[in-house]
């Protein structure tokens, strides 16, 4: 609900600024932005410890994707591999369900 004083008071602000990449808002140009920091450069160590959780993420999605037994099984086998304790709980009472 609006009244005429709230619509006159809006008229009467100054216009906010506007350049020709702003988001119509009066928020800060793209072009006004500093540019973008180059990578950091990934060491050996953070190199192998980012594929070490892809694996063990790809290990979790085979766990949580596996629809029969033997994919189960080898999932499980994966997860014991790379130490996922808690993983490996969970497919071994999903194996149990399934071959019930």
């Amino acid at each position: 609900r609006h009244d005429r004083h709230d619509r006159h008071d809006r008229h009467d602000r100054p216009p906010l600024r506007q350049s020709e990449f702003s988001n119509g808002r009066g928020g800060r140009a793209w072009n006004d932005l500093p540019p973008r920091p180059p990578p950091p450069e990934e060491t050996a160590e953070a190199k192998a410890r980012r594929e070490h959780e892809d694996l063990e993420e790809q290990t979790r999605d085979r766990l949580r994707n596996a629809t029969s037994a033997e994919e189960m099984t080898q999932a499980i086998a994966k997860a014991q591999e790379l130490g996922l304790k808690a993983e490996v709980s969970v497919g071994e009472r999903k194996l149990q369900k399934m071959q019930a």
